[in-house]
């Protein structure tokens, strides 16, 4: 666990918090497992994110996965998807991805 969240953690004075959330990202993790194929890269990113890499997939695709993702993890959860576009650097994306990703904590 990160020490940003430990210090989050240490302020409430709730340890039981602390374990309750790593269970929840621990759960959440393999049930995204089971949405995402073998191929799709699976990575918790910040304290309480995850990033999902996948390819070959088109708008219908990403909406169709982006609903079995929310009947299947915590309403909590936002989740976005960001494609890389055809001829997109692919630092470019990632930037793209870290935008998205840090302005959806900032709210």
């Amino acid at each position: 666990m990160s020490a940003c969240l430990d210090r989050f953690v240490l302020a409430l004075g709730q340890e039981n918090l602390r374990l309750d959330l790593e269970e929840a990202l621990i759960k959440t993790f393999f049930e995204l497992k089971q949405i995402f194929r073998d191929s799709d890269c699976i990575s918790r990113v910040s304290q309480l994110g995850f990033w999902v890499l996948v390819t070959g997939l088109n708008e219908d695709s990403s909406k169709k996965i982006l609903s079995r993702i929310s009947q299947s993890i915590p309403t909590y959860f936002d989740l976005s998807i960001c494609h890389r576009q055809i001829n997109q650097n692919q630092l470019d994306w990632y930037s793209k991805i870290d935008e998205l990703h840090f302005k959806s904590n900032l709210k």
